[in-house]
């Protein structure tokens, strides 16, 4: 809906204000799509919190913050990155894209931060010539100061100096870096502004993406002049070993020994095409595509291709097509990663005898069905690693499969899925080997009494626990986590209202690794015990209600 006003928003002659209409695509979302609470649909529309700082329920919290994430023992680290650029590889963590209802030339954008604010990291716009321009990019490109935001308010109107474009747009993405914050960021609402009458447009410029730049044809050197050309097959190909794939797809165009080079399989062992998502297009896909035949490790939300036999990871997460299921089924059996974050695996998927060497499997907030979902983890009893945060499956007792077929887990992520009952913990015992479990909002019953102690009593190398919701969480359990869990780094109890600053206390005593503790809304925790972990535990991060 376009705004001629906006409440104290300084409108300027001549100047139309639109806010979001529809949000096209989220990378993560702190609830599953069923849900409207914290998740990225509260940005459409005008800001409904704002200037007033908070956890919002009706607006859009980001999933993640600061690097505890990598250090949990379910983190794999990125790969294939070792020779793109820093200036290509941006330490981006998600990203929102976003529409308008009109394609307008930008003047501008402001992203209203309610909670904890500074999570923008770089702002493109989709034009209607079907490319990606960067708008703004944090490392070279200006922040506007505004009036409305005070030294009081912990809240704030974040203004990008945003660089002008040649063509319309109403498509925004937003690439977010939460690593480097000490608390979730939430965003109340994004305003696109443009001038109420567009300037006439821009001639178009030939001006191809990165990845496809056509080089001139160079000629060949004469028979007596010193070349590079010349070096031995093996030593241009160990130059080229160091190039990123914009160079390869530039280099190749120097002569035809290059051409023959580049072509060599060996180079795409590890692809990760992520940093180059917006230059993705069909010619690219199958001139990559060509020389992928001994590929290992991919890292490509949108890229089907013939090479699967040799992979052994493979990342499509936030995944556009449905079809991928079908490819990893049918040409990838010797995937041990496999990362589907976001994807809608159809019901028609069969996997007898197929997909058996699985070491890690994220579905988080993937559509799938049960029966899938169960042959899965019956056919994968190596499975180490297993993420099914905010998935969406037909309740079944994934409690009673996991601790039957799955007792080599290390990691277990159950965030929002609500698929425990009252003794589902009892199965999950049987893993006794996990280092991170995450039963945040998972359970639809409370617990049996003693069951959740008798679970981190059999865990005794726990390092993460998230028990952030989990209904039924007793002072007992927290004395048998101190007492059994030594390794213990990282706990979240947010929302445990009937845990005591004392039965905590314990965990500070009884785990020397200690080092982050959540307990926002843990009402029966007093200020004094606040003020003596503050001084006596200043290695331990904090987070509570004051964030």
């Amino acid at each position: 809906m376009l705004q001629a006003k906006f409440n104290n928003a300084p409108l300027f002659l001549g100047e139309v204000q639109q806010y979001v209409e529809e949000i096209i695509y989220a990378s993560s979302e702190y609830g599953p799509a069923t849900s409207i609470s914290y998740n990225s649909i509260n940005v459409i529309g005008r800001p409904k919190n704002f200037p007033v700082h908070g956890e919002h329920s009706d607006s859009y919290l980001l999933t993640s913050y600061g690097n505890w994430r990598m250090l949990a023992p379910s983190f794999t680290p990125e790969f294939g990155l070792s020779k793109i650029p820093t200036v290509d590889n941006p330490p981006v963590d998600d990203f929102l894209v976003v529409s308008f209802e009109r394609a307008v030339y930008p003047t501008g954008v402001e992203v209203y931060e309610t909670l904890n604010p500074g999570a923008v990291y770089r702002i493109w716009a989709y034009t209607e010539h079907c490319q990606w321009v960067l708008l703004w990019d944090k490392r070279v490109d200006a922040t506007l100061e505004d009036i409305r935001n005070t030294a009081r308010s912990k809240a704030r109107v974040f203004l990008p100096e945003t660089r002008p474009i040649s063509h319309r747009t109403r498509v925004l993405r937003f690439e977010f870096s939460t690593r480097d914050l000490n608390y979730i960021s939430g965003i109340d609402a994004i305003m696109l502004k443009s001038l109420l009458i567009d300037i006439v447009e821009l001639q178009p410029e030939d001006n191809p993406t990165q990845l496809e730049q056509a080089a001139e044809p160079q000629r060949e050197p004469t028979q007596h002049e010193p070349s590079i050309t010349n070096m031995p097959y093996e030593m241009i190909f160990k130059i080229f070993s160091y190039l990123d794939l914009k160079s390869l797809r530039n280099v190749e165009k120097v002569s035809a020994t290059f051409h023959d080079v580049v072509r060599d399989s060996r180079l795409y062992r590890e692809v990760n095409m992520r940093p180059y998502w917006m230059e993705m297009n069909s010619q690219l896909l199958e001139w990559l595509n060509e020389r992928c035949a001994d590929i290992r490790k991919l890292d490509l939300s949108w890229f089907l291709m013939r090479h699967g036999r040799s992979l052994t990871h493979l990342r499509l997460n936030s995944v556009g097509f449905r079809q991928a299921t079908d490819f990893v089924m049918s040409l990838c059996p010797n995937v041990t990663e496999l990362c589907l974050q976001n994807m809608h695996i159809g019901d028609d998927v069969h996997l007898e005898a197929k997909l058996t060497k699985l070491i890690k499997l994220d579905l988080a907030g993937a559509t799938i069905s049960s029966t899938t979902l169960m042959n899965l983890l019956q056919l994968n009893p190596s499975l180490q690693h297993l993420n099914i945060s905010c998935c969406k499956y037909e309740r079944f007792p994934i409690a009673d499969t996991i601790g039957r077929y799955n007792r080599e887990l290390v990691s277990l992520n159950l965030f929002k899925t609500r698929a425990l009952s009252a003794d589902d913990l009892v199965p999950l015992a049987n893993c006794t080997k996990l280092q991170e479990l995450n039963l945040g909002y998972a359970n639809y019953e409370v617990v049996q009494e003693g069951e959740l102690s008798r679970l981190v009593e059999a865990c005794p190398d726990l390092r993460k626990l998230v028990l952030a919701g989990f209904r039924g969480v007793q002072n007992n359990d927290l004395l048998t986590i101190a007492q059994h869990c030594p390794a213990l780094e990282y706990l979240d109890l947010m929302g445990c209202i009937t845990v005591s600053g004392e039965s905590v206390n314990a965990i500070f005593i009884g785990c020397s690794a200690f080092r982050f503790l959540e307990f926002s809304h843990c009402d029966e925790i007093t200020d004094e015990w606040i003020t003596e972990w503050i001084n006596r535990y200043p290695q331990v991060a904090l987070k509570y209600k004051e964030y």
